[in-house]
């Protein structure tokens, strides 16, 4: 569902290239959420996306497997001026002017840790000060194999 924001996500191994199927365990994914503007306005957004059970964020700041500097084919045009890793789900918040391109894309790196077949709950980002402008992913499924 989306009304003012189209938001997408994709999973990606290391090297960049897009995951297909399931996840082997301890391998690490780089999870990229892509924000769309349909009309470029000023906002404070704040953007959730919630884990299956099978994953665990690798926090930056503390463990320096998270951080994304490592990775050349992804490009972090905007910085959340704000940004959460907990257990179960990413949170970033972004101050948005209005004059800014209405495209951009977070990501974090996260690792398959326990074998089997889960939800995926939707990410979703919404306009603090304007709750009816939100956009959400559907629900999925995500597999995590033995090692």
């Amino acid at each position: 569902a989306s009304q003012g924001y189209d938001v997408q996500r994709a999973y990606h191994r290391l090297d960049g290239t897009p995951v297909q199927g399931a996840v082997k365990q301890n391998e690490r994914v780089v999870v990229v959420l892509k924000i769309t503007e349909r009309e470029a306005k000023r906002a404070k957004l704040l953007l959730v996306d919630r884990l299956p059970a099978g994953l665990e964020i690798d926090n930056p700041k503390l463990v320096e497997s998270g951080a994304l500097d490592g990775l050349a084919w992804f490009k972090q045009e905007v910085e959340p001026s704000h940004a959460e890793y907990r257990d179960d789900r990413f949170v970033a918040a972004f101050d948005r002017e209005g004059g800014e391109q209405a495209t951009f894309s977070v990501a974090y790196i996260a690792r398959a840790v326990t074998p089997g077949a889960y939800v995926l709950p939707p990410a979703q980002v919404e306009d603090m000060y304007r709750p009816e402008r939100f956009g959400r992913t559907t629900y999925g499924a995500f597999e995590v194999s033995g090692p």
